[in-house]
């Protein structure tokens, strides 16, 4: 029994062994074909040749230990790239995705598939859309580096057939990006005004107006997209120009995705600025956190007329973030006919923070208007707690 026993391990083991070597032949013959279409020296598992005349390329198949077993990756070298810092591009996965210094380009698909690590400037500069696809196309299952003027892909098994093509196409891609001669603020520009996404346009472009902020190459993107049909990148490059016109277009009857960024504009400029009060004097509370908020931190710092009863509408009905910018707000520019709806919050049993902000308004107010004839603050001893009484004046 015990000779069967070894019989049948000696037939299985000579047939997995035949396999593997008839699996070996035919990724052999694979590379071959491949190298001999690609101008590629070939030799088993290896090829060598170059993509431009300063880049040397290698492609091998490694036998890579992981505990008690091996199995073989593909590796995928190439030399003479040049790269300001550093970048890795590996799977994303949750931890990473959670506590990683992950790079987010603003392509979903992308974003969702990769981490990216390394500085946002090389980073944003080398994922332009073509090479985004690539990898891509090529699966997350694969890691990118770029280190001591080096570029490493590496797949997890011996890539043949069409994915073959693929990897050292990406690996050309790469290559050629992070060679290319036009500076990170050119690749930037380019990005942002050729990029598919939109997302991608406009981080690409927000990175380089805040990056190379007095850079000729960032003026005049900034300038081209001030026509541009996209609503984010004409308000980031109105911003970066102060042209208060654009902004307040976008403030009074923007997209509600960039209204509270306008709006939030406008409230940053100097209170002398043209066209500024005149913008705000349109723009109504809505309702909308975001929108309120920022509308709140603008009417603190513009005046215009009606400016309280607009802060008393958002402290009323919108939502909690913006109410305590209304409060603070009020505090720095209500006056007594504010307290009685500041009061409202105080007096509420449960009033979180809202509550805390709306009494400190009250006693900013009050301050203000010491000595006013009539003023008011809030009564602090039982039974009339909460409630407004009139400031007695020491004699």
């Amino acid at each position: 029994m015990e000779a069967v026993v070894i019989f049948v391990g000696l037939v299985v083991g000579l047939g997995s062994f035949a396999w593997s070597v008839g699996q070996r032949r035919k990724q052999e013959e694979c590379w071959r074909a491949i190298g001999q279409e690609l101008g590629l020296a070939t030799e088993g598992l290896e090829m060598v040749g170059s993509l431009e005349p300063d880049l040397s390329l290698k492609v091998e198949g490694v036998k890579v230990r992981s505990g008690k077993t091996t199995h073989m990756t593909t590796v995928l070298t190439v030399e003479g790239t040049a790269m300001s810092s550093p970048v890795s591009i590996g799977m994303e996965g949750f931890f990473s995705r959670t506590f990683g210094s992950d790079v987010q380009v603003g392509h979903g698909a992308f974003d969702d598939s990769f981490r990216v690590e390394g500085t946002q400037l090389d980073a944003f500069a080398l994922l332009g859309a073509d090479v985004r696809r690539l990898l891509l196309d090529l699966g997350s299952s694969h890691s990118v580096s770029f280190a001591d003027s080096t570029l490493t892909v590496t797949a997890q098994n011996v890539v043949v057939g069409h994915d073959l093509r693929v990897l050292i196409a990406v690996a050309s891609e790469l290559a050629q990006a992070c060679c290319d001669q036009r500076s990170v603020a050119e690749r930037l520009a380019l990005n942002a005004s050729s990029d598919s996404v939109g997302s991608v346009r406009h981080r690409n472009l927000k990175l380089l107006l805040s990056s190379f902020h007095r850079d000729p190459v960032a003026i005049d993107a900034a300038k081209r997209a001030l026509d541009s049909s996209d609503p984010d990148l004409e308000l980031e490059a109105a911003m970066f120009l102060m042209d208060i016109d654009k902004i307040a277009q976008h403030a009074i009857a923007g997209l509600s995705e960039t209204r509270a960024r306008a709006v939030d504009a406008l409230a940053a400029v100097p209170v002398e600025t043209a066209g500024v009060a005149g913008a705000l004097q349109q723009i109504q509370p809505t309702g909308e956190g975001k929108l309120d908020a920022a509308l709140a931190e603008a009417l603190a710092a513009h005046p215009i007329p009606e400016r309280q009863p607009r802060l008393l509408s958002i402290l009323a009905s919108s939502e909690e973030p913006a109410q305590l910018a209304a409060a603070r707000a009020l505090a720095t520019v209500g006056d007594l006919d504010a307290v009685e709806s500041l009061l409202v919050h105080v007096n509420k049993t449960f009033g979180g923070e809202l509550k805390a902000v709306s009494r400190q308004a009250i006693a900013e107010i009050q301050a203000r208007a010491k000595g006013t004839r009539g003023g008011l603050t809030v009564a602090e001893d039982a039974p009339a707690a909460g409630a407004l009484s009139p400031v007695v004046e020491s004699p």
